[in-house]
């Protein structure tokens, strides 16, 4: 017997299942419609119903990809706010894109935050960054 006066059912039995889920719903399709929902709310969220391409493994789209327009040189970074969207790459690594963040003083640095919650990094004049507004962008 409980504090109430009542007896417990036994862990594991069916009165104890009886008590601890819905009478009317039986647990496979509790869960069935449970996943179906989830799944509804995952497929929607990322796209809400526009086809944006390639997914990483979680079902979140990869940022696009802008066409690479006017190349600035590392004497342009003066002209760079924050806000700009620019593309850069350095060396041989993949171009990535995103929005500057802060331009230092004499702008041979500047940060910028990376599409798709991906960071921020630094952007140095003298690592062999290249730097390029997105087609069609002006400063």
């Amino acid at each position: 017997m409980d504090c109430s006066g009542s007896e417990n059912p036994a862990p594991g039995s069916n009165e104890a299942m009886k008590a601890y889920s819905f009478p009317h719903i039986s647990s496979l399709a509790f869960f069935s419609m449970w996943a179906d929902a989830a799944a509804a709310l995952v497929d929607a969220r990322p796209t809400m119903g526009i086809d944006v391409g390639p997914r990483d493994n979680c079902g979140v789209p990869f940022p696009k990809a802008h066409e690479k327009g006017e190349e600035l040189l590392a004497a342009d970074w003066a002209q760079l706010e924050e806000g700009h969207y620019v593309i850069v790459q350095r060396d041989s690594e993949p171009a990535v894109s995103g929005e500057v963040d802060v331009v230092t003083q004499d702008a041979s640095v500047f940060w910028v935050w990376l599409d798709g919650g991906r960071g921020r990094i630094a952007v140095y004049g003298d690592e062999g960054f290249r730097v390029w507004l997105p087609q069609g962008y002006r400063l």
